[in-house]
């Protein structure tokens, strides 16, 4: 109610001290509902941890949320930027300048006892739990949309964790690639960043971490890259693991708003056989998307009119990877919804011609 609303509003910050008086006579107000429930206990503790004065308050609501099991421990380390933390730590941070885009240059960081949690989308834990990189990842971990997240509190400069006190200890140096359990990040994100390790010539020999569960559609891209089963790390999707040695590459795509040209550049030379321009004797292909459904409202009526005008209609999801990227490197004239079979544009030769239905999508991405 009110209490709940008075929080809500006050605890962002505006650069002077909150009234912490007012604060306590709303949790007062909150602690009297009859309806106080975990969920609304979370609420509170996140509004309250943004104030530094309330921190205290906060991880007594935290507790009586989500009481901590006593195979974890808490820990609360701070925000940075990969290239803040290389530089602080004096962590190697391989960069290649002449390659990718202005700003965002493809990177390989090279840690020591990163840990790696169910949860966080490959995001590092640094330093014994003292340091967590952001603007890493596809997605934001800085809002806690899934409830098996460790990462139960955040404010600008900290996060609050919850680790568990056991984890896999990996001895041997190793590259990560994760995997998302979707076909289309798998594709685009976390196979992706290896067009930055080969673009930088690094780690080409290391195992490569990945993620349950791997796909089928993971396991075969991974097969045509080349990358031997045998030397893959598999980590289960409950498995905590801290690595002595692991080699993270930066991401070449963030929250499907920036692609590196770097991306499909590799992807073309690699898999698609060129990157060279398209010919104009390419295949016309109207692409279906299930994943897509809703968005064009007579799907049959309009390949009606596409097929009239030399347009084959594909659906990737029933094809296998090999003949997906054969189609989609074919094709000088692509029409299709907004959807995850977008993806696979990153094996379409320059120069292709592409219609997105009900979308519109940033310069950036167009443009690589």
């Amino acid at each position: 109610g009110a209490g709940r609303n008075y929080l809500v509003q006050h605890s962002a910050g505006s650069g002077k001290s909150p009234p912490t008086g007012e604060i306590r006579a709303a949790l007062k107000q909150l602690r009297e509902a009859a309806d106080l429930t975990p969920q609304l206990r979370l609420e509170v503790a996140q509004q309250l941890y943004r104030v530094r004065s309330l921190a205290p308050q906060a991880l007594t609501w935290l507790e009586e949320a989500l009481p901590c099991p006593a195979d974890e421990r808490q820990i609360e380390p701070r925000w940075h930027t990969m290239a803040s933390w290389c530089a602080s730590a004096h962590v190697p941070l391989h960069l290649r300048g002449d390659a990718g885009a202005p700003g965002r240059r493809p990177w390989v960081a090279e840690l020591r006892n990163a840990l790696m949690l169910p949860g966080m989308r490959g995001t590092p834990i640094l330093d014994d739990g003292q340091a967590l990189i952001y603007g890493f990842e596809d997605h934001n971990l800085r809002k806690r949309l899934d409830e098996r997240s460790p990462l139960l509190l955040d404010k600008r400069t900290r996060a609050l964790l919850r680790v568990p006190r056991e984890v896999l200890q990996i001895d041997e140096p190793a590259l990560y690639v994760g995997g998302a359990g979707d076909d289309a990040l798998d594709l685009l994100q976390h196979c992706g960043a290896l067009a930055t390790v080969e673009t930088l010539g690094l780690c080409a020999d290391l195992p490569l971490v990945v993620n349950e569960p791997v796909t089928p559609r993971l396991r075969q891209l991974l097969g045509l890259l080349g990358l031997d089963r045998r030397r893959w790390i598999v980590l289960r999707a409950d498995a905590a693991a801290n690595f002595h040695h692991l080699w993270l590459p930066g991401r070449l795509m963030m929250r499907g708003r920036w692609v590196d040209p770097l991306l499909p550049q590799w992807y073309r030379r690699r898999l698609a056989g060129s990157d060279s321009p398209q010919n104009r004797s390419g295949r016309k292909l109207f692409v279906a998307d299930p994943s897509a459904r809703g968005r064009v409202a007579d799907e049959d009526g309009l390949m009606r009119v596409l097929a009239g005008l030399g347009f084959e209609r594909i659906d990737p999801a029933a094809l296998d990877l090999r003949e997906t990227i054969d189609a989609f490197a074919a094709a000088r004239e692509l029409v299709m919804p907004y959807g995850s079979a977008m993806s696979n544009l990153v094996f379409t030769a320059p120069g292709a011609r592409v219609v997105l239905l009900n979308y519109l999508l940033p310069k950036d991405v167009l443009k690589a």
